[in-house]
């Protein structure tokens, strides 16, 4: 797909299977649309960034100075989300799982409870799985975790609303990643006392400014 200020189009697309995916395939792919569209009109290449995609990049910028490799920006917020929100329990990620894993088991109960109320059959013949979602849904404690995720999680999937879409986002970027990590912060700073106002309500504040 190739995207100008006039709008996307869909090129082609290409059959991979049984081929082996390295850079230099990768590359090669990347390579040929610039060749069909022209290189002189071609500024930048977006893919995910998988490790392959990133030394693919780094092939077809050395062939073409003026061509940058970008990682998608939905696609690493779309990690970032995994990585808060189902934690693995590996060796290498030991202090990030012991810090997040209750948010992967807030998650699982709000898709057990999504599950129970959509299948009918479950609803009317499972009293225990009933009597678990009673349980959760009058826990003051794991709705108080819910706003907690949604409040940090907002802000990523605002932008994430934004930035998937086919027209030209990327000198969106800066601004609002900024925004969104000030959003999420300001969120922390207010919730760390109770009644806490934000700054510009807080009379203290605006008398010192």
């Amino acid at each position: 797909m190739a995207a100008s200020e006039g709008g996307a189009i869909f090129l082609k697309a290409i059959n991979c299977e049984g081929e082996y995916k390295d850079k230099q395939f990768v590359a090669r792919l990347m390579k040929e649309p610039i060749a069909d569209v022209g290189a002189q009109n071609v500024v930048q290449v977006i893919t995910d960034n998988t490790p392959v995609c990133k030394a693919a990049g780094s092939l077809v910028e050395a062939q073409h100075t003026h061509i940058f490799w970008t990682p998608c920006v939905v696609h690493t917020l779309n990690l970032a989300l995994k990585n808060i929100c189902a934690a693995k329990n590996i060796h290498q990620n030991e202090v990030n799982y012991d810090l997040l894993s209750w948010i992967t088991k807030v998650g699982d109960d709000a898709i057990f409870i999504r599950d129970f109320i959509m299948n009918h059959a479950m609803r009317e013949d499972d009293v225990s799985k009933a009597e678990r979602v009673k349980e959760i849904i009058l826990n003051d404690e794991w709705w108080d975790q819910v706003d907690y995720i949604v409040s940090f999680t907002t802000p990523i999937y605002e932008m994430f609303r934004i930035m998937d879409t086919d027209r030209p986002t990327l000198h969106l970027v800066h601004e609002m990643w900024d925004e969104m990590i000030e959003k999420v912060y300001s969120n922390e700073w207010l919730s760390e006392v109770s009644n806490r106002p934000p700054p510009h309500k807080d009379v203290e504040i605006s008398e010192k400014k």
